[in-house]
């Protein structure tokens, strides 16, 4: 959490905009398809999308689990942009590609969670639609085994774009 809080920071620093991008369901699910409704349910028991949890449905408009941590809710600005996804992918059927082209915004740095799986995707359609992207390695997180970040922070060094942390993004200014 302290790397995502120190890319803010830095930001802001730089006078970069900042944008956040969440996922945000419909509470009747019919925003997604089965293969994205069912993709995070591997067992009869675990909860999927719109299924309930201790804190409320999983990724669902309005709930604990569709919203910011309170760490980085805090750093929210009025002018910051905040694009609402409904796949892994915040280029898909979002607004974001229009905006980012409007304002003339070429490079872009990625944090988030989780790290193999909405921050992969997300940057690899980015490097497909031509943004010199960077992932920041210590701005970024996820709950899957350690070779699966593993694996994104090479290809974003090889193939996607550039990796660096939040201490040398900051030291930019």
């Amino acid at each position: 959490m302290a790397g995502a809080v120190r890319a803010v920071e830095a930001a802001r620093q730089l006078d970069v905009p900042v944008i956040w991008v969440f996922w945000h369901n419909r509470p009747d699910l019919r925003n997604l398809g089965a293969p994205t409704l069912w993709s995070f349910k591997h067992r009869l028991d675990q909860a999927g999308i719109g299924q309930p949890l201790d804190h409320g449905p999983v990724l669902t408009e309005g709930s604990w689990g569709a919203t910011l941590v309170d760490e980085l809710r805090e750093l929210v600005r009025p002018e910051d942009l905040q694009v609402q996804k409904y796949r892994m992918n915040g280029f898909h059927a979002t607004y974001l590609d229009q905006v980012l082209r409007a304002q003339g915004i070429r490079t872009l740095f990625f944090g988030g969670v989780n790290t193999d799986q909405c921050v992969s995707t997300t940057m690899e359609d980015a490097y497909f639609r031509d943004y010199a992207s960077v992932l920041l390695t210590d701005a970024t997180a996820t709950s899957s085994p350690t070779y699966c970040k593993d694996a994104v922070v090479f290809n974003a060094q090889q193939c996607w774009g550039f990796t660096t942390d939040t201490t040398r993004l900051a030291a930019a200014g």
